[in-house]
C-alpha cells in the first residue's frame, strides 16, 4: 500500500513539473521574434575579451561510452580546441512565458543558431555523446543537444 501511494505522488509530482514547462499555448511569436532580433543584435556585437564567463567543458568516460558537457548560466562563453568558440545568451520561460525557453549562440565565424530546449531559471546544459571533445564551433552545432530534452541547435533563420 505504501509502496502504491509514493507511485502515486510521484506520478502527480513528474505531472506537475511536465505541464508547467509544456504551455507552448502562451508562447506569442510576435514576443519570440522580437527576443531573437533583439539577441542576435547583441550578439552580433560580441567578442571572447568581451565575456567574463568562460563555461567549463566536463569530460566524462564511462568506459563503453563517451560525453562531453557544458553548463550555461544565463550566458557563457566555450572555448574550442582549434581556437574556435561559441557565445549562448539564453532566456527562460519563467521570466516571460510568452517568450519561452530559447538558447542563441553565434559562432567565431559570425554564424548564429537557436536552441528551444528547456531553459530553467537561466540554466542549461548541452551535451554531447561518443565524443571525448570537440574541435570546431560547426561541431559544437551539429553534436550538442540540450541534456532535459535532447533538442539539437538549428541555424537562426528571420521569421
Amino acid at each position: 500500500m505504501l509502496r502504491y501511494v509514493l507511485s502515486v505522488l510521484m506520478l502527480i509530482m513528474a505531472l506537475q513539473c511536465q505541464a508547467q514547462h509544456a504551455d507552448h499555448l502562451r508562447i506569442s511569436e510576435k514576443n519570440q521574434r522580437t527576443w531573437l532580433k533583439k539577441t542576435a543584435s547583441l550578439l552580433k556585437k560580441m567578442t571572447p575579451d568581451t565575456c567574463s564567463r568562460v563555461s567549463e567543458i566536463k569530460r566524462y568516460d564511462f568506459g563503453d561510452s563517451k560525453k562531453v558537457a557544458f553548463r550555461i548560466v544565463e550566458y557563457g562563453l566555450i572555448k574550442l580546441e582549434n581556437g574556435d568558440w561559441v557565445y549562448i545568451l539564453t532566456h527562460s520561460s519563467h521570466e516571460d512565458e510568452t517568450v519561452g525557453d530559447i538558447s542563441m549562440a553565434i559562432s567565431s565565424d559570425k554564424k548564429l543558431y537557436v536552441n528551444y530546449g528547456h531553459v530553467c531559471g537561466g540554466i542549461i546544459n548541452f551535451q554531447a555523446y561518443d565524443i571525448q571533445s570537440l574541435s570546431s564551433s560547426e561541431e559544437f552545432f551539429r553534436l550538442c543537444k540540450s541534456d532535459t530534452d535532447g533538442i539539437s541547435w538549428e541555424p537562426y533563420k528571420k521569421r
